[in-house]
């Protein structure tokens, strides 16, 4: 298969620390990066993209660009929209959701832009089948995205589906929660799992929901962050390598270490948190690896004997 061109997108501001992990996830012959405003622009094949929605913990989307138009009303998006080959990318039995994002531009409406994208889809599987597309906004089998900036159209698909911050393991949450892979971006940014510079141990004296925590945890022991996800964008495309994607995931679980060199410390005032906390770190896999305790963060005790320690917490808003 011939390379696609992906524009991977993570928490703007951190558009460096992603080029560098995504340069390490998509270390391949023929693999080119691009660091960009909101991303990364990367040229890669199927097995990159499979790597990327597995192994990133800060991206956010990974979109795969299908075409480019000049658009200036909606004429000119239908037509844009028909006349790429859809065919080639989905059945007519599949789902399919449409989004779109603007800019800039004389079309300012978003949810017009995705309705008329959506008609164009599904008029050209009526004219030449007779049937179409069904339309689905809960994990469809397609997902179609239209960025329009000063004009200019790019198709994409959105081959994770959802944001790649959603993980699984958080069904609960305490207050305001921190997304992971914010968490997960600022863990690097702080050094935490640094090769170079290795620290023995991480406290969160206001873990809440545990995010920090179980993020550091997931770092730790090599749990790619996207091994439990049931759901990606890519499972129906029809250009998926189902055999492909099941030896990424096998390769990953292979590299999974449950006994890593770390001490992990998550405490919190509220006993509440802490239980929503404990079941999160359950489900991701990493409850024996975190030591939580009910306490006020006036009472935390930072040992110097266990070597050099991170400390870092999401405060809860208005009590900092």
């Amino acid at each position: 298969m011939q390379n696609l061109k992906l524009f991977v997108t993570g928490h703007k501001g951190f558009e460096t620390l992603l080029f560098h992990e995504l340069r390490q996830i998509a270390a391949a012959p023929g693999v080119t990066l691009k660091k960009c405003y909101g991303g990364v622009e990367i040229n890669a094949g199927i097995e990159t993209v499979y790597r990327i929605c597995l192994h990133s913990r800060l991206a956010n989307r990974v979109f795969c660009e299908l075409g480019q138009a000049r658009i200036e009303n909606e004429t000119q998006l239908y037509q844009a929209i028909y006349q790429l080959d859809w065919s080639a990318h989905l059945n007519v039995r599949d789902s399919i959701a449409v989004s779109a994002t603007l800019s800039g531009s004389r079309l300012d409406h978003g949810q017009f832009v995705a309705l008329k994208t959506k008609d164009a889809i599904v008029d050209q599987f009526r004219d030449s089948c007779g049937s179409r597309p069904v339309v689905s906004k809960k994990q469809p089998d397609i997902q179609v995205h239209v960025n329009i900036h000063r004009n200019q159209a790019t198709i994409s698909l959105d081959l994770s589906g959802e944001s790649l911050h959603r993980r699984g393991y958080r069904l609960q949450h305490s207050g305001a929660p921190l997304k992971e892979h914010l968490a997960a971006a600022l863990l690097v940014q702080a050094g935490w799992c640094d090769p170079d510079n290795p620290v023995a141990r991480l406290v969160d004296p206001m873990c809440g929901s545990g995010t920090f925590a179980i993020e550091a945890a997931m770092m730790a022991a090599h749990i790619a962050p996207g091994l439990e996800r049931p759901y990606f964008g890519f499972l129906k495309w029809l250009r998926h390598d189902a055999r492909l994607w099941q030896e990424c995931i096998d390769s990953a679980r292979q590299s999974v270490d449950l006994h890593p060199d770390v001490r992990i410390y998550a405490s919190d005032y509220d006993s509440a948190a802490l239980e929503i906390a404990r079941a999160n770190a359950k489900r991701a896999g990493v409850e024996d690896l975190i030591e939580f305790s009910h306490q006020q963060v006036g009472d935390l005790d930072l040992q110097t004997s266990h070597g050099d320690t991170l400390v870092i917490c999401n405060p809860p808003y208005g009590h900092r």
